[in-house]
């Protein structure tokens, strides 16, 4: 074999030997993996939520010389065009300047007199078509560049979750990197369901994303290191469609319900579940041996050969519970281990 080490009468082995020659490379254990790490693959693809909460609506100046007083009046009235120019694009931000007549108006009659056609400003205030959006809740009219800064943050915080998550799942285990991510994913993204303003939302959306980030690569590491060589680019491929299929139920889910505040509970509340894994997930056997937590390690290669129906020899698993410098009368003690 491979990487082999010997030592006195036992040799040193890899995993991935035990997996092809004894333990099984995908059986009903790894499969039970799959399928329970396939859960926090697809929470993972939440995070994206910003396309639909911080989603672009249709807006217009408000004319409250034409009696609009609120920001969600009917978007295209009759008189829409005496008040300001027609429409090129979903959104406008100018209109005419108004003139000092008085004239009696109302929201179903405002005349072209009251406006000078020749000179546009700015507008004041916005009419908006929908209300499911943070642009109507923080009055974003026509300041796309704030709109998107909350894709560009949440692009920032998956870069720098990277060396978090990394350090986390060496320090700690496999098993709590993917617990604490998914907990920072659910617990920030429950509170920005909550902001008051929108700085509040984009500080909670790089703080959600550089904290939560890591469920994607945990879950990820998780479902490929188990599985032997043969089934992981299958493995691979897996943990990329459950992230697809992620995507095609946040979208689900931002159809049927639309407030942006209710889509973002009813997206993350259920991904709290995810800390009963502390109690059903075994850790990684690969992090269990490479820290030499081997009664642990045992313990986990004895369940696996039990739900697959296979057996593991005294000898493979003396090689892999050995540490790489055990010397051969060492070895010869760890036998009787």
């Amino acid at each position: 074999m491979e990487d082999e080490i010997k030592t006195g009468e036992i040799k040193r082995i890899d995993l991935d030997d035990v997996l092809v020659n004894e333990l099984g490379q995908f059986g009903p254990f790894q499969l039970r993996y799959m399928v329970l790490v396939s859960i926090p693959l697809i929470m993972s693809a939440f995070m994206s939520e910003y396309i639909f909460s911080a989603a672009a609506i249709p807006h217009r100046c408000r004319v409250p010389e034409c009696g609009e007083d609120s920001k969600l009046v009917r978007f295209d009235p009759d008189w829409l065009t005496n008040a300001m120019p027609e429409r090129t694009s979903a959104s406008t931000c100018d209109r005419y300047r108004p003139r000092d007549i008085s004239v009696n108006i109302s929201l179903d009659y405002c005349p072209a007199d009251l406006f000078d056609s020749s000179v546009l400003v700015g507008c004041d205030s916005f009419v908006y078509a929908r209300d499911n959006s943070v642009v109507y809740d923080f009055d974003l009219g026509c300041q796309e560049f704030l709109r998107v800064l909350a894709g560009t943050l949440n692009s920032v915080g998956t870069l720098l979750v990277l060396p978090i998550t990394g350090y986390v799942s060496d320090r700690f285990g496999r098993r709590v990197a993917l617990i604490i991510s998914v907990f920072n994913l659910a617990l920030i993204g429950l509170i920005r369901a909550f902001s008051v303003n929108y700085n509040m939302y984009l500080a909670l959306q790089i703080l959600q994303t550089t904290l939560g980030a890591g469920t994607f690569s945990s879950a990820y590491v998780f479902a490929a290191e188990l599985v032997g060589p043969k089934w992981r680019v299958v493995a691979s491929a897996t943990a990329t469609s459950m992230f697809a299929t992620g995507q095609v139920i946040l979208g689900g889910v931002a159809w049927l319900i639309q407030p942006w505040r209710y889509m973002i509970m009813a997206l993350h509340i259920p991904c709290f579940l995810i800390i009963s894994y502390y109690w059903i997930l075994s850790e990684s056997i690969r992090w269990l041996l490479s820290k030499q937590r081997f009664e642990e390690a045992r313990t986990v290669l004895e369940n696996i050969a039990r739900v697959n129906k296979t057996q593991i020899s005294e000898k493979s698993m003396q090689g892999l519970l050995m540490p790489p410098a055990v010397t051969a009368e060492s070895a010869k003690v760890l036998h009787y281990i």
